[in-house]
Order: structure tokens, then C-alpha cells, then sequence
């Protein structure tokens, strides 16, 4: 039985041994390189209505801006920098026109392909909110380090 035993041991050792996750790399715990990104977007948002606003009404458009991630790269909600900017919309008869700029300097890890623009455009009565809003997300290149880059977009209500 003790022969038994001392062959076993030496087996099972040599197999815990083989299947042992290997030695993660000296780097993957090191702080990730940034790499500085900053501009300016001016975003012009041209409202189609359907019907003109009653008296008292108004329209509102928000913007908001973040870094997109990388290939294989997301951001824990709250970790991304963020800018926003809102105004009010210019309104004649069927038309509405409004547009917000938002400076930005970030450093991020991985520069990615751009960055993701939401917004929300709303029409609002004398007494609150109405239900008329739209909202979208999108992708926008960056701008050349330090310009702005003009943007217009229409919505249609």
C-alpha cells in the first residue's frame, strides 16, 4: 500500500503541476499609455416640424459627447469623460434651428475611431415637457488635434 501511495503522489503533482495557469506578464498590471486629444465640435441642428409650435412652446437642444472605446475597450459607466452643452432652438413656422459648441480635451488610452455624439432635441410647451422628442446616438470622427469641427444634423418631427 505505501508503494501504491508513492507512485499516486508523484502523478497527481505532475498534473496539478501541467495544468497551473502560467505566469501572468510583468506589464499587465503597469499603468496604460494616454495619448492627449483635444478640439472642439460646433453642432448645428436643423428641425423640421410638422406643424408650427403653439404660442409659449419653445425647442431645446442638448448635446453630449465622450470618447468611443477602442477595439475591445469599454468604459465602466461614470469612467468616461464627458462634455455637454445645451441651447435654445430658433423657431420660424415649420423650422427650428439651434447649435451648441463643446470643447473637449481628453487623455485616453486608446484613441479608437472617434467619438460618440448623443442628443436629444425636445419641443416644450408653456406648462413642461411635451411628448415631442428626439434622441439619437452616432459616431463622429475626431476633429484635427486642436480645430473644431462643424457638424450639421437634421431632425425631423
Amino acid at each position: 500500500m505505501n508503494r501504491t501511495c508513492a507512485l499516486v503522489f508523484p502523478l497527481f503533482a505532475l498534473l496539478f503541476a501541467a495544468s497551473a495557469p502560467a505566469a501572468l506578464p510583468a506589464n499587465r498590471c503597469a499603468p496604460q499609455a494616454t495619448t492627449a486629444i483635444g478640439g472642439a465640435y460646433f453642432i448645428t441642428f436643423n428641425v423640421s416640424l410638422a406643424s408650427p409650435l403653439p404660442a409659449g412652446a419653445a425647442v431645446l437642444c442638448k448635446a453630449r459627447i465622450e470618447p468611443g472605446p477602442a477595439p475591445f475597450q469599454s468604459f465602466s459607466p461614470g469612467i468616461a469623460p464627458v462634455r455637454a452643452a445645451q441651447s435654445q432652438a430658433t423657431v420660424a413656422g415649420n423650422t427650428a434651428n439651434c447649435s451648441v459648441q463643446i470643447p473637449f480635451y481628453w487623455s485616453v488610452g486608446a484613441l479608437g475611431s472617434g467619438i460618440d455624439l448623443s442628443y436629444e432635441i425636445q419641443a416644450v410647451g408653456a406648462f413642461g415637457l411635451s411628448p415631442a422628442s428626439r434622441s439619437s446616438r452616432i459616431r463622429v470622427a475626431y476633429p484635427p488635434a486642436g480645430a473644431t469641427a462643424s457638424l450639421a444634423i437634421p431632425v425631423h418631427f
